[in-house]
């Protein structure tokens, strides 16, 4: 029975990080058609939150950075990039002080 719990968990765990890829692969495509302006942060807003839930938060870091650059010209957007930015800077911290 435990055997059977650990597979089915596995097997949940596997298919939402490839799930994840995935959009994060679709919108990475988005990503380089887009204009400068509030949609390009939404979707960096977007690959930042998908990259945080795969636990790649220094990737997530950068997204929500040049998400955070873009809103700034455009002041909307600010807030999600912004919280975006925190919430993996706070996770990443988090990681490092445990690991030490």
């Amino acid at each position: 029975m435990k055997n059977i719990l650990i597979f089915i968990l596995f097997t949940f765990f596997f298919d939402f990080i490839s799930a994840q890829t995935n959009k994060i692969d679709s919108l990475e495509n988005l990503l380089k058609n887009a204009k400068e302006d509030t949609n390009k942060a939404n979707i960096l807003n977007t690959i930042a939150s998908a990259l945080r839930n795969t636990g790649d938060y220094e990737n997530a870091l950068n997204y929500s950075k040049q998400a955070i650059i873009i809103a700034n010209s455009s002041l909307r957007g600010v807030g999600q990039s912004l919280n975006d930015n925190e919430r993996a800077s706070l996770t990443l911290a988090m990681m490092t002080e445990k690991a030490i």
